[in-house]
């Protein structure tokens, strides 16, 4: 079932088999409360037990992990495999959150300013301050260049700053400036400048970017 799930269901040539089909969400999951997004009465009106919901739901989570590989093995995208920070839903989550936050800043970027860190492994989804989910109106983004500058100091090769879609309702969303600029192509990791200093810059072909990590103070120098 799982093979004509993934090569004639998924990947049909009417779905994700398209070349002109990219980037998907696999949407929703299933767990021991039953099918998420679903009437709050489904299990019982399906007439499932328990243990059937715990069978359907390793059934689901099999399927799911014999599919996302096989997405990045033909070259596409699963947004349930992006690094979303959300600490509701680190998966397939909508409330993507800030990297690096005031109170941790230097910790955060000694962390994340290595090879082997997350960010520079998997696709990054960087949340815009304050963070989605939050009871905040995402029209009214509270720290749009210190974003900036740690999402560029963080990213890797793949990576995304933006928003989740929960508050889509408030209406369109903030589109800062700074984000139709060109900082130009990373020339190295981002590094601090010298040991214990709280100050991490990274060079790019057409910018500099540094955080102060001591005033939560970031900058960006253009050449």
């Amino acid at each position: 079932m799982i093979d004509w799930y993934v090569n004639e269901y998924f990947f049909s040539e009417t779905g994700a088999g398209n070349p002109l089909v990219a980037g998907f969400y696999t949407d929703d999951s299933w767990s021991s409360s039953g099918p998420t997004e679903m009437d709050a009465n489904s299990v019982r009106d399906m007439g499932l037990s328990a243990q059937d919901v715990a069978d359907v739901t390793a059934g689901y989570i099999l399927a799911q992990a014999a599919l996302y590989p096989e997405i990045l093995k033909r070259g596409k995208f699963v947004w349930d495999q992006t690094l979303n920070h959300d600490p509701y839903a680190p998966l397939n989550g909508d409330c993507p959150q800030p990297w690096v936050r005031k109170a941790s800043c230097s910790a955060d970027l000694r962390d994340l300013c290595v090879p082997m860190a997350a960010p520079q492994t998997r696709t990054l989804l960087y949340g815009f301050s304050p963070g989605s989910c939050t009871g905040t109106d995402p029209r009214q983004l509270t720290e749009v260049e210190t974003d900036v500058v740690n999402f560029l100091l963080v990213r890797g090769p793949y990576a995304y700053l933006g928003n989740g879609w929960s508050g889509c309702g408030f209406g369109t969303a903030e589109f800062p400036p700074q984000l139709n600029l060109d900082y130009g192509d990373a020339l190295g990791m981002c590094a601090e400048t010298a040991p214990g200093s709280g100050v991490f810059r990274r060079e790019f072909t057409k910018s500099t970017v540094q955080m102060d990590c001591s005033s939560y103070t970031p900058s960006i120098t253009w050449k």
